[in-house]
Order: C-alpha cells, then structure tokens, then sequence
C-alpha cells in the first residue's frame, strides 16, 4: 500500500485504484519545476552548488573527498568526504563516531547533513564513514557560506 502525504491530506492507493493526491502532486511538482526554469535550470543551479562544495573540500584536504569532481560527465548533487581535522588536514578519520559527532555539531547550526557507511575501498572486510552533502534546488548561495562557517568551526574542534 502506497501512503501519500500532501498538504495534511493522506490518501492510500490500493492495487488497481485511483491516485488522484499523486498524480496532483506529481502535476503541482512539475509546474512548480518549470516555473524556476525547467529540469535543465534545477540541475544546473544543483551541480554549481555541488561544485562550490566539493571545491571547498579539496583546497584543505584534497585526500578527504570522495566524490568525484575532476570528471564533469561524474557531478552529482552529492559530495561524500571523511571528517578531518581543519588544522591537520591530513589527519583524516574513517569511523562512524567521528562522522556521526560531526553531523550532530553541524545539526545545532541548523545544517543538515548524513553519515553514511560503505565498505573500504582498500579492505572489503571493513566499513569506513564519511559525511554526505547534499545541495538542491531550495539551497542558496547563504545556505552555502553558513555550512562552510560551521564546518570549519566543526572540524577546527576534531
């Protein structure tokens, strides 16, 4: 069973049924989209977000990023990177703790961001933790500079 959410309203969709709520969401969603430009605008806006953020990452610590950002074809919306340390910035750390600790700092700054686990590049026994950013369509140039202030503050404490 499918449960839609819109505007308060709730509505179930059984097999074979109506979804009046999704395909109105859908129609609203799709209006709302060409009216800030179209698919192509949304994504433009996203990636040079995405960009500035990865940008960030790499002047510190290069060796911290995860993500993708040399290879155009590759950019996301997303930018996975390892807590580090701001004054050592080689100092990189792979743990859930420390991924988590930031994300909690970071959410008493009104940023909010992931950890997430995946397993070692380098040993497929292990799991590593890195911290996910992701930019989107309702995110501004401010949302920008407030997350870069308050993860230095956050880094400059690990």
């Amino acid at each position: 069973m499918l449960v839609l959410v819109i505007n308060g309203l709730m509505g179930h969709q059984v097999q074979g049924g109506s979804n009046a709520l999704g395909f109105s969401a859908m129609l609203t969603a799709i209006e709302y989209a060409q009216g800030l430009g179209g698919a192509q605008f949304i994504e433009r806006h996203i990636i040079t977000l995405s960009k500035q953020v990865k940008s960030f990452i790499v002047a510190q610590s290069p060796k911290a990023i995860v993500s993708s950002y040399k290879d155009d074809k590759l950019q996301s919306g997303l930018t996975v990177f390892y807590p580090f340390s701001w004054q050592k910035p080689r100092e990189i750390f792979k743990n859930k703790a420390t991924a988590d600790y930031v994300v909690t700092e970071l959410m008493k700054h009104n940023i909010k961001i992931r950890s997430i686990g995946f397993v070692d590049p380098n040993n497929a026994l292990k799991s590593v933790y890195a911290l996910r950013v992701s930019t989107a369509i309702f995110n501004n140039s401010n949302h920008l500079e407030q997350m870069k202030v308050a993860l230095k503050k956050v880094l400059s404490s690990l």
